[in-house]
């Protein structure tokens, strides 16, 4: 028996999923071009951090070398000075205590620059470590389209067994016959 009413609804049906399909085609690829341009962007804001840590690790490097020579003429000032307050009182300060004071003042000077540069070198490590993480954290933006644009074409156009939450859905197992239903 011939029914008008269901050929049309047939015939809508095929009419919409054809029209339907070039316009899932062009999101798929609206879809890539968006992955692609946000892969490209974030590149370029992983360079732009890269390139201001690096700036960042050599202004801490200078200001390190810096600090550090500013303790050594700070630690040769306080020997001098011990020097000039031995000297005012009439001590010889090439010998005995005033010469022991004066050898350990230049070695607490001397460890205090050395824990300067130690630090330094850590910060500075550290700063380059984060440009190195920053680089390599860029992706290929060819590979995020390419990636994007199949992962919509396959939830499109292959549709895949959904496993059931029980109640007899689709993929349930059932215990007694120890065997999977699959609809």
């Amino acid at each position: 028996m011939f029914v008008p009413a269901l050929v049309s609804a047939a015939a809508t049906a095929a009419t919409t999923a054809a029209a339907s399909a070039p316009i899932a085609t062009a999101a798929t690829l609206a879809s890539g071009y968006a992955a692609y341009s946000g892969a490209v962007a974030g590149n370029k804001a992983a360079e732009y951090n890269a390139k201001k840590l690096e700036q960042e690790s050599a202004m801490a490097a200078e200001q390190g070398l810096q600090a550090e020579a500013q303790q050594r003429a700070k630690t040769k000032q306080y020997v001098g000075a011990q020097r000039a307050g031995y000297g005012a009182s009439g001590v010889d300060v090439n010998e005995g205590t005033p010469l022991e004071v004066q050898a350990d003042t230049e070695r607490i000077g001397e460890l205090d620059a050395l824990t300067i540069q130690a630090n330094t070198s850590r910060r500075v490590n550290s700063l380059n470590l984060a440009a190195s993480a920053s680089r390599a954290s860029k992706t290929n933006p060819f590979l995020a389209a390419g990636s994007t644009i199949l992962t919509s074409m396959a939830t499109r156009f292959v549709k895949l067994p959904k496993l059931g939450a029980g109640a007899g859905g689709v993929g349930d197992f059932n215990i007694n016959s120890g065997v999977s239903s699959i609809a």
